[in-house]
């Protein structure tokens, strides 16, 4: 998957297992903080990338988040356990991942290899 939505994943999975909102994430791959404007609430969500067209938005049932990534016209699931995370991607083969304090770690099952990433609420670099 492309790197943003990968971070897009991350973020998500990250607020919605901490359940905390944070205003930016960083990409230790890309070296770079991503700003992120993120409304979570019981049902709906909707992240938005500040500065470029992309937009995931969707709905939370029980442990399950069905997402519509705007940039791509990809339909993504992702499943919460704990503080674990699985999903799909429609035109991947998927991801999963773990949560700890702030930091993600997400497997991406098309590039075969972790993603790190530190949810955080101020811009400078973790």
């Amino acid at each position: 998957m492309k790197a943003n939505l990968r971070a897009m994943i991350a973020y998500t999975a990250g607020c919605a297992i901490s359940k905390k909102s944070f205003a930016f994430i960083f990409d230790q791959f890309q070296d770079k903080v991503i700003t992120f404007e993120g409304r979570f609430d019981h049902s709906y969500i909707t992240v938005i990338e500040s500065g470029s067209d992309s937009e995931l938005i969707g709905t939370v049932s029980g442990t399950e988040i069905s997402l519509f990534y705007s940039a791509e016209a990809a339909t993504i699931k992702i499943n919460l356990n704990g503080n674990k995370f699985t999903g799909t991607i429609s035109d991947s083969k998927g991801f999963n991942g773990d949560i700890t304090d702030r930091i993600v770690k997400l497997y991406d099952y098309d590039e075969g290899k972790y993603f790190n990433f530190c949810l955080i609420n101020e811009p400078n670099r973790p």
